[in-house]
């Protein structure tokens, strides 16, 4: 202990003016961050009013145009509520004409047929929004307004005006004949392809580039000691790694059936909302989960020790049993949290993420009718190609969580290799194409979102389960079997493996080795690590077949739909001739 108290104390001399430059980086980087974003909030402020200011003239127009009074009074009833939504500090307002908020709910009841869990949530939210709240419609800054907006800017704009891209507002028309005409021409060169990217694209790429140049520049001022040049170069690794599958799933066979425009979104779309949503749902979850098996935990110690006044004394006086007994009695409720842990924090959340990252994307390589000659089976491909590159993006923003949660560049790079060899995210990404290709090209309706991502979460949380199972089993196991002086002895062993880990000291080394620490430094795989990534990997091999032979009997099936579609073709066209 006075050794590890010298060392601490050496370290922090040493180190005294690395922390403070650290500290003004990281103050600067925030305050960048700030300003920033405070100029972006003014800028998206003057852009909305004017662009308010122009919408509402626009529809005053059209209202006085209007013949119909009573028509042209009762549309500008509702619209005149945008103007009165856009008070972002007000909570709520009286509605002044229920009629207003009636027709939504008319045409919600006509479509009885369709209803289900997330229709129902739906409506008990938007009954919120017109005024079912005391007579009053719950809004927060300036949400109604915007809404309102979206529906008159509908009503205004001519359907094809809005197909742009939202960020750009470059419309689709501007760069979409160059990617129709590099497909048709079967184009293979890799600059033509990089000139005909839109706007966002672009960007896209430009703010990386940026971003790279910068972290690389930091990682050569050696400002942060967990950030040099070697975790740099870990981190272009874990980056190139996710390249390489891209490269391999699009550009070397598929480039013709997604642009690579798409392929840039799609990415995009995963690495920053995906894991942005996931990041935040996993915690609401995983803090409800926590508090259930913490009341679980609770009510199974009352429940035991409700039996005996005698194991009551017992474990008083021996607490170690006490704990010993309860992890013995209580080991499902361990199996319960990891069950829970990975298959709804982890497999359902991502694997939502993972989808709504594809769906949110709108590309006119994915748009009915874009491609009048594109087959089934093509558009089928670049569906798979889309939703697969959007789970790269995400599991590349996860690589790099992962990867730099170690302090070694050694344990970095077993970390990104082991995760490199098992591509869960890609390959369940691939799985749900199918859902999603049985639903929007076979139309068949009965594969909705549950059908679509069920098999991928089975793959998912199976493969999680595995990981964490067995591992979790056999440290209850090693408790159970220590005594006293073990458990002193890992506790020791811990701090020394604490204090090697910041710095040297021969007094450490001595106590580390006489004690017999090392397996408890040791970075090697255990036997039950080995078995369980063993055991997972056959289950990812299981899900790969299973994903190879539904992909080859939808391609048959569309084949069909394919030649029965050009068959009904040719009908038609000698039944006019």
């Amino acid at each position: 202990e006075d050794s590890c108290s010298e060392v601490f104390e050496d370290k922090e001399k040493v180190h005294e003016t690395e922390v403070y430059y650290l500290w003004v980086a990281h103050v600067a980087l925030l305050l960048a961050l700030g300003v920033t974003l405070l100029v972006i909030f003014i800028r998206s402020r003057i852009k909305r009013s004017k662009l308010r200011a122009e919408l509402m003239t626009r529809v005053f127009e059209n209202f006085s145009q209007t013949e119909n009074a009573v028509e042209g009074t009762s549309r500008m009833a509702a619209r005149s509520e945008m103007v009165m939504a856009n008070r972002p500090f007000e909570c709520c307002y009286s509605a002044p004409d229920k009629t207003v908020c009636a027709q939504p709910f008319v045409e919600a009841e006509m479509d009885n047929e369709n209803k289900d869990l997330c229709g129902l949530l739906w409506r008990a939210l938007a009954a919120c929004c017109c005024a079912s709240c005391c007579g009053c419609w719950c809004q927060c800054c300036g949400m109604c307004a915007a809404g309102q907006e979206e529906r008159e800017m509908n009503a205004l704009v001519p359907k094809e005006k809005l197909l742009m891209d939202y960020v750009t507002f470059e419309p689709f028309a501007a760069y979409f004949p160059s990617l129709e005409h590099i497909r048709q021409t079967q184009e293979g060169d890799f600059l033509v392809h990089c000139r005909s990217l839109s706007v966002l694209s672009s960007n896209i790429l430009k703010g990386g580039a940026v971003v790279f140049a910068c972290m690389l520049i930091f990682s050569l001022t050696d400002i942060d000691a967990n950030f040099t040049l070697k975790n740099m170069l870990v981190l272009i690794a874990t980056l190139l790694q996710a390249v390489v599958v891209l490269y391999l799933v699009h550009w070397r066979w598929n480039r013709f059936d997604l642009s690579l425009d798409a392929v840039i979104k799609y990415f995009a779309s995963g690495f920053i909302f995906g894991t942005s949503i996931a990041v935040v749902v996993e915690l609401l979850i995983g803090l409800v989960i926590n508090i259930f098996i913490f009341v679980v935990f609770l009510y199974a110690t009352i429940f035991e020790l409700s039996f005996s006044e005698k194991q009551i004394e017992d474990w008083s006086n021996d607490p170690l049993l006490a704990f010993k007994e309860l992890l013995q009695e209580t080991t499902w409720i361990f199996v319960l949290y990891t069950f829970l842990n990975a298959f709804v924090i982890a497999a359902v959340t991502e694997e939502l993420c993972k989808y709504f990252s594809f769906w949110m994307v709108e590309h006119p390589d994915l748009m009915p009718r874009s491609h009048p000659g594109k087959s089934l089976n093509s558009t089928g491909t670049g569906i798979t190609i889309a939703m697969v590159t959007a789970a790269v993006g995400f599991a590349c923003c996860e690589n790099i969580g992962y990867v730099f949660s170690s302090s070694k560049v050694e344990e970095e790079l077993f970390v990104l290799i082991t995760r490199s060899v098992t591509p869960v995210h890609a390959i369940a990404a691939a799985i749900q194409s199918i859902g999603v290709c049985r639903r929007d090209l076979e139309d068949d309706k009965s594969h909705r979102l549950g059908k679509a991502i069920f098999p991928a979460v089975l793959l998912h949380g199976s493969f999680d389960f595995i990981l964490m199972m067995i591992p979790t089993l056999e440290a209850i196991g090693n408790f159970e079997e220590m005594d006293d002086s073990a458990i002193e002895q890992a506790e020791l062993c811990q701090v020394a493996v604490t204090c090697k880990k910041y710095a040297d000291s021969t007094a450490v080394e001595e106590f580390f080795y006489n004690n017999h620490c090392e397996d408890i430094n040791s970075e090697t795989m255990s036997w039950t690590d080995m078995l369980s990534l063993a055991l997972a990997v056959m289950v990812m091999l299981i899900f790969i077949l299973y994903y190879m032979v539904q992909s080859r009997a939808q391609k048959r099936r569309l084949d069909s739909l394919e030649r029965a579609r050009n068959h009904l073709l040719r009908d038609v066209e000698n039944t006019v001739v």
